[in-house]
Order: C-alpha cells, then sequence, then structure tokens
C-alpha cells in the first residue's frame, strides 16, 4: 500500500447505516464490504435510492477481479444486504444491473405482501 494520500475532503460525505458497523462488519468479507461500501457511495452518496452499476466499475472501484465482485454480489444479495434488479437491453443482451441497499421498510412491505396484506 502507497502512502501518498493526502487526507479527506472536508464536507464531502456519503452518510453510512449504523447496522453496517453495529451488526454486520465483523460478519462481511473483505469483498462484501468493499461492494457494499460502493453501492452505498454510487447510492447515499449521490442521493438515490438505486443505481445501475455496471461489473467494470465495481472492479474497478473496489479493487477485485470480476469473479470476486461477481461473488460478493452473489452473497450479499442471499444474505439479503442488497436488491439487485438484473438488467437485460431491449435486444436480449445484458446491461448494467441496478443495486439497491435493502431497506428495513423493504422487509416490511415483503413480509405484508406474504401475509397478503
Amino acid at each position: 500500500m502507497t502512502n501518498d494520500f493526502d487526507g479527506y475532503d472536508p464536507l464531502r460525505y456519503t452518510q453510512v447505516p449504523d447496522a453496517l458497523f453495529d451488526e454486520q462488519l465483523s460478519r462481511l468479507s473483505h469483498a462484501e464490504l468493499k461492494v457494499v461500501l460502493w453501492i452505498m457511495r454510487c447510492t447515499f452518496g449521490w442521493k438515490k435510492d438505486r443505481d445501475a452499476i455496471s461489473l467494470s466499475q465495481l472492479e474497478k472501484a473496489t479493487g477485485l477481479s470480476r469473479r470476486a465482485v461477481i461473488a460478493a454480489t452473489q452473497r450479499l444479495e442471499e444474505g439479503k444486504h442488497i436488491i439487485i434488479e438484473r438488467g437485460m437491453a431491449p435486444t436480449g443482451g445484458a446491461r448494467s444491473n441496478v443495486y439497491r441497499l435493502r431497506i428495513r421498510e423493504d422487509r416490511a412491505e415483503s413480509a405484508s405482501q406474504r401475509e397478503g396484506g
């Protein structure tokens, strides 16, 4: 690791839910943490609830290999940390997936829908 970082910019922040630190930090792998933090940056950091993010963007931003990014996003989705809306172009080809964090109200809505409410 190089030591050429000259510090953080003042007053430019992305909100990170406390639950990441309080409940998940010790449970997430290195790759999962990098991916979920980047998704937070692309969503919360730009005041959005979801964002289309390509695998190439995730690779570049996290420094992970494509294989590691794919595995991390799959585990985060299976663990109910994120929701992935898989992209499909009108011509049938792939396009960027849309990622969003699973927010606790999403869980409440899902339970209500399962119960018929």
